[in-house]
């Protein structure tokens, strides 16, 4: 009933709607629920339906247009009708609808009514009225419709078709009707033409779309034609047809047996389409997939032997194919590796054959032919090695060592995806058996042997590879090596070898960084884990601190593996895909793991309680991680001896504490200085406190009550909250023991938060404001007294600096509504003045609990006297109204609205800013019978703010008018819109047209002829948009999304308003950056459509020629330049220098011209540039130019603003003023302001120098497109003109 109520209230809400067809239906509903309140019914599903049914009958004319709003909300409300009723009118119903509607004639929305109440009525038949014949005729008369040319029909029709034939009266397994629907798509398919090719498109569309209904003899016979389709030579019949039979072998394992399969396979293989036809590609590629699956389920061992010829069939396509089917092609190979592979649990032998020809294609796909999809074929190595697990030796040690040979080179492009693959291999193989194909040869790292190949890389590589690991290897194998390099890099730390030293310290970090992998659960936990051992990590723990975050992770995984298995009810089962169950740890193990850590977990707590008392407070979070997680294996005595002496030592260090000084305070301090001995006491207590009987924490209660009053340690008061919040939080324990703790401190706690309300900081409000929330769930009706204050708390503290803190204010306020919902009595006598005395107690002092009278002290709040708590008071009421706003009557939400609207008109920019937030909730929340009363008020006050800039109220104030322009419509609002506000109404009515426009245009283009109109518009009504939610809650979407649902790409044309007026230059800048935009997806398309086969390039380095016999000459080719290194200059070959001075030269004009010629000459045979250092200085971020005054300008432009304008030469350089006005500068210009023509400026003297081979001066200005206005286009050639008389006076010559 409630999803019936929300389809039906997306309905009504258009009632004011622009749009007739939404309007229509709106108001018919309407109609129908105001006279089932005149006869008193209830309007339940049945009340509609009886009602609708009544309405259709007397609708005898076709041309009112009545039948469409009534089929329309039929169709909607017969899902929810109970199925007796169904049942029982189904015959009176298909009377009524045989005798209204003429389906010949009728529209298309009313055709896709007709179908879905005719859905709906079928589904719910039984077996007797399967019998029926107009059930079956109705059934044939959706199958007409399935192949139907309207698309919105055809596909209401095959959607109606599938479900029912998916719901097939109980108790049958088979429909009555898959006789009916088997016989009409077999003659359909075989009397079809190459000339249908469009009605057997859409037959095969239901055929696909059904066969979850089809018996098994029905699929059969149905195999035959559907073989003889590609015949056709009909690219989009064959790519249906191999689309039909993926769906057919989705289902193969209920219809078919193997031997089928197998058959159905083989024709399918030899129809393997050209690949250049990606389409059709792409369908058989599907078709492989699920045919493979089925087989693998049916007969996974013939499957398999089968299996490596299908793979180097689909295998070619990655090279020859185009993108797409290279993209299917692969997806195609991945499941037949994952599927067709038999798990180690099957117990399967494999033929190792077979194996041998995977790997065989697999490593040809490595070689240079296929470099443009090596990422491709990485992945599919690495699924190899997933499914064949420890089964992957000895057949693909080659393999492994031909990806890490590859992986080594410098210039190797795909290292991220060959760094997958080869952790893959150490999940598969183990870090034993890999490390014996690709050992690590430290060795080489130190010196001790020469030849071997240090793969020291590999360490970070395997650190999130290792997991079920047998802790042995690590003890035995690697924790020596590690212990080596210490030693090493300690005598290269005494030697003064600073560099060195550092290398091996950080390889003994990559060493022990792997610990934690080895902490999966290991079996060999009880014979591995000793004492000694034990002692290691602890003695790492207190003396290494490089080494302590490894180890300390490594025992919060060991403990919470361990603990997972061992609570678990009963042994979980395990993936049969594990080919190494032995090394699995079982829950018996798992117990008996448990046990015996937990010997060696008082140790490590006093070895890391020490330690933490001794690290800076930032750098100590994952100690307290790990002392949290060792508990949950600790004794329970030996949890409570150490709280007591923690608890102990914390107390007596109150004595003496001192809170810390502002020196103390800098963060220098804090990140270099361990804390005082009151914090780091009480943070321990912090992690312990849930872990200790119920006297301790008695103790711990009292001692820190009263820290939460003081105020001159504000840490300590924000730790105390912090320890009461985790008391109460309880996370450890059931939602029932939670409740209980909360119910037993609260008579304790709330006491004692109401007093030390006034001293608490700002930095505890967060622990506080969650601690209290916890609290008043559990408060007792009796108690309710208390909400009064700590309202007025939760309120003001909603506009916290501290988001958090404002989420908790939030939460609490939430809460505080809910306990008042529950119901009560508010005693107002119980409340304490400041100064102690009681408030009387008469007869209004007692009120009754309820959301009204909640609503009623947050409205107390408006009559603060700071705009502050004004402020805040609006914020809260906003959130509580959003919360609440459906369990209020309507007059209170009158009134409320009436209130609170009062302050949108005030001139506190604070103030309103929270009421244009509270306005804006009302707008999405409310309906609009509720609004339409406020209207010209809301309309009137959010325009003041229209074109106030500061604090966004701007910004709000548009997007609260759009809102209301959606929900009322155009018309509406520009009545009771002010003149001087009409502009802005103007411009969204033509944003809101040209998006209409636009979205009308690609319905045009997208969409096929018929179906279009009525239904377009009601299928928004009960389909829920799906947009996610862009701030993870539904009041922050509310309040700060959805500003504005009209197209962004509108935003270019907006002048028709001040608010919309765009600037030139940003226009141009926008322009410029589109421009960028496209040429960079073209450039990647290019990119991406290039030819595998072009003349490849060879990178060659110092090391020699290429040697083409190796197998990693390969990595050294490209298809694509290789990118040359600019070589460096040497400035001292450029000067002659005798006698230690520098002989500069001068030369002739002819001279000069002669050298400048040969250097250019000589720079395009080394095919290089000559730079022109001046224009490099010109352009630069830090140059400047003289202005005609001989002032110096300087450019002030972001650096590589000019980095893409190589390219143009100096001369086309534009003038500061050139066209315009003198003084001004050009914001459009880019290259800032340098004269064109300053290079013939003579040096002794004034005027200008001819230079040659260069034009003459002044002999063409380049014009500014922007300064081609009429004042400016006369003043240009005004004062060309002057330049002519000029030069015409002079003789000609220069200008």
């Amino acid at each position: 009933m409630a999803s019936l109520q929300i389809q039906l209230g997306k309905i009504r809400r258009h009632v004011n709607s622009s749009l007739a067809s939404q309007q229509q239906v709106a108001g018919t509903l309407y109609a129908i629920e105001e006279t089932l309140k005149e006869q008193g019914n209830k309007p339940t599903p049945a009340s509609y339906f009886a009602s609708l049914l009544t309405l259709l009958e007397q609708q005898q004319d076709y041309e009112n247009g009545l039948q469409e709003p009534i089929l329309y909300l039929l169709a909607i409300i017969l899902p929810f009708t109970p199925q007796p009723i169904l049942r029982a009118k189904f015959t009176s119903i298909m009377g009524i609808l045989s005798s209204s509607i003429d389906m010949s004639q009728a529209e298309a929305p009313v055709i896709k009514s007709v179908i879905k109440i005719l859905e709906t009525l079928l589904v719910n038949l039984d077996p007797n009225g399967w019998n029926q014949t107009i059930a079956s005729k109705s059934f044939q008369s959706i199958l007409i419709l399935a192949t139907d040319p309207r698309p919105k029909v055809r596909k209401t029709a095959q959607d109606a078709a599938a479900e029912i034939m998916v719901h097939p009266p109980l108790p049958l397994k088979h429909h009555p009707v898959s006789n009916t629907l088997a016989t009409f798509c077999l003659k359909s398919l075989k009397s079809a033409g190459p000339k249908d090719s469009q009605a057997l498109i859409h037959l095969l569309q239901l055929i696909k779309i059904t066969v979850p209904g089809w018996s098994r003899e029905q699929l059969t016979e149905l195999c035959d034609p559907l073989i003889q389709l590609p015949k056709l030579n009909s690219s989009f019949i064959t790519t249906a047809a191999f689309d039909t039979f993926g769906a057919i072998f989705e289902h193969a394992s209920a219809n078919f047996d193997s031997k089928q399969i197998e058959s159905l396979l083989s024709i399918i293989v030899d129809m393997k389409p050209n690949i250049n036809d990606a389409a059709l590609s792409s369908s058989w590629h599907k078709i492989i997939s699920h045919g493979y699956t089925a087989y693998a389920k049916e007969n996974p061992k013939t499957c398999f032997e089968t299996m490596a010829t299908i793979f180097e069939v689909i295998f070619s396509d990655l090279e020859l194919g185009k993108p797409a089917a290279q993209q299917s092609a692969a997806n195609t190979l991945r499941v037949l590796l994952f599927k067709c592979i038999p798990k180690s649990g099957s117990k399967i032998e494999l033929d190792q054959n077979v194996v041998l020809r995977l790997i065989k294609t697999l490593t040809s796909g490595l070689g240079y032919r296929f470099k443009n999809v090596w990422p491709v074929v990485l992945l599919l190595v690495a699924v190899t090695f997933e499914s064949l697990g420890r089964r992957s030796l000895p057949a693909m040690i080659s393999l492994l060592e031909l990806i890490s040979s590859m992986r080594m080179e410098s210039d190797f492009e795909f290292k991220a995806e060959a760094d997958a693959t080869l952790g893959a291999a150490v999940s598969a193989i183990g870090p034993e058996e890999f490390l014996k194909v690709l050992p690590l040869n430290i060795e080489a790292v130190t010196g001790k042997v020469k030849d071997a190949v240090g793969r020291a890389w590999l360490l970070p590589l395997m650190k999130g590879y290792i997991h079920n690991t047998p802790l042995s290897y690590f003890k035995e194998s690697l924790l020596p090596i590690a212990d080596n390099l210490t030693v090493k890099g300690d005598e290269f730390k005494a030697k003064n070898r600073l560099t060195e030293s550092r290398i091996f310290e950080a390889l003994t970090q990559q060493i022990w960084a792997l610990f934690s992998g080895f902490c999966d659960a290991p079996i060999d936990i009880v014979t591995e884990f000793d004492e000694d051992f034990a002692a290691r990590l602890g003695a790492e723990i207190h003396e290494t601190p490089h080494i302590r975050p490894y180890v300390c992770t490594g025992l919060q995984r060991l403990v919470q593996n361990i603990c997972k298995i061992a609570h678990s009810n009963n042994q979980d089962k395990m993936d049969d895909d594990d080919d190494d169950n032995e090394n699995i740890m079982k829950y018996e193990q798992a117990n008996k793991a448990k046990v015996h850590i937990s010997q060696f977990s008082p140790n490590f707590l006093l070895v890391l309680f020490n330690v933490f008392s001794q690290t800076a407070a930032p750098s100590r979070g994952y100690l307290f991680d790990t002392i949290q997680t060792l508990l949950l294996v600790t004794p329970k005595n030996e949890i409570n001896s150490a709280f007591e002496r923690v608890h102990g030592m914390f107390t007596g260090s109150l004595s003496s504490h001192v809170p810390p000084t502002s020196e103390q305070q800098t963060k220098l301090y804090i990140e270099s200085n361990p804390p005082p001995v009151a914090h780091t006491m009480l943070d321990l207590l912090i992690s312990m406190v849930n872990a200790v009987d119920r006297e301790q924490a008695d103790k711990f209660i009292s001692s820190i009550l009263p820290l939460i009053k003081q105020e001159e340690d504000h840490t300590l008061q924000k730790k105390a909250y912090k320890a009461l919040y985790r008391l109460c939080d309880a996370t450890e324990q059931s939602e029932t023991v939670r409740i209980s703790i909360r119910k037993a401190l609260l008579p304790t706690l709330i006491p004692a938060l109401t007093e030390a309300t006034e001293s608490t900081v700002s930095g505890s409000k967060r622990e506080r404001l969650a601690l209290l929330a916890l609290l008043v769930k559990v408060l007792p009706s009796r108690e309710l007294h208390i909400i009064p204050s700590l309202l007025s708390e939760a309120i003001i503290s909603t506009k916290e600096v501290n988001e958090k803190a404002r989420i908790a204010a939030f939460d609490l306020l939430l809460s505080l509504g809910h306990k008042m919902q529950e119901g009560g009595v508010v005693d107002t006598s119980k409340l304490v003045q400041a100064e102690g005395e009681e408030i009387e107690a008469d007869e209004d002092s007692k009120k009754q609990a309820s959301l009204e009278e909640f609503f009623k002290m947050a409205l107390a709040g408006l009559a603060a006297t700071t705009q502050h708590m004004i402020s805040a008071t609006i914020t809260a009421l906003a959130r509580l109204m959003f919360e609440f706003h459906t369990q209020l009557r309507k007059e209170f939400m009158v009134e409320l609205l009436d209130t609170t609207l009062l302050f949108v008109n005030t001139n506190s920019r604070e103030i309103a800013k929270s009421s244009l937030g509270f306005v804006k909730v009302a707008v999405v929340a409310l309906p609009n019978e509720t609004l339409a009363p406020f209207l010209q008020k809301l309309v009137h006050g959010v325009l003041k703010w229209s074109n106030e800039h500061k604090n966004r109220l701007k910004t709000n104030a548009r997007h609260i008018i759009e809102r209301l322009v959606r929900r009322f419509g155009i018309d509406k609002i520009s009545r009771v819109t002010p003149e001087e506000h009409a502009k802005l109404i103007n411009n969204i009515r033509k944003r809101k047209l040209r998006s209409e426009k636009k979205a009308e245009e690609r319905t045009n283009r997208n969409a096929a002829v018929g179906g279009e109109g009525f239904d377009d518009d009601l299928e928004k009504l009960a389909v829920p948009s799906g947009r996610k939610s862009k701030f993870g809650d539904a009041y922050q979407d509310a309040l700060y999304g959805s500003e504005s649902e009209i197209s962004d790409s509108e935003n270019e044309d907006g002048g028709d308003s001040d608010s919309m007026q765009v600037d030139n230059n940003n226009g141009g800048k926008a322009s410029h950056a589109s421009s960028k935009g496209n040429a960079r997806k073209q450039k990647g398309s290019k990119k991406q459509n290039q030819l595998i086969h072009e003349d490849p390039w060879i990178h060659e380095d110092a090391s020699g020629p290429l040697d083409f016999l190796d197998h990693r000459a390969f990595s050294h080719m490209s298809t694509a330049k290789p990118s040359e290194k600019p070589k460096s200059r040497s400035l001292a070959k450029e000067f002659k220098v005798k006698d230690g001075r520098l002989v500069i030269e001068e030369e002739s004009d002819s001279d000069s011209d002669a050298g400048d010629k040969q250097k250019q000459n000589t720079a395009v045979v080394a095919g290089e540039e000559d730079p022109d250092y001046y224009r490099q200085m010109v352009r630069s971020k830090d140059g400047f130019t003289r202005s005609q005054g001989n002032k110096i300008k300087f450019n002030k432009r972001k650096s590589g603003e000019f980095d893409n304008d190589d390219d143009e030469d100096e001369d086309s350089m534009q003038v500061e003023n050139a066209g315009g006005q003198r003084g001004k500068k050009n914001k459009n210009q880019r290259g800032g302001p340098h004269a064109v023509g300053k290079e013939y400026k003579a040096k002794g003297a004034k005027g200008d120098v001819l230079k040659k081979g260069r034009f003459e001066p002044y002999a063409y200005i380049p014009l500014n497109p922007s300064k081609v206005g009429s004042r400016q286009k006369n003043l240009g050639i005004k004062n060309t003109s002057k330049r002519e008389k000029r030069r015409s006076a002079h003789g000609g010559g220069r200008a």
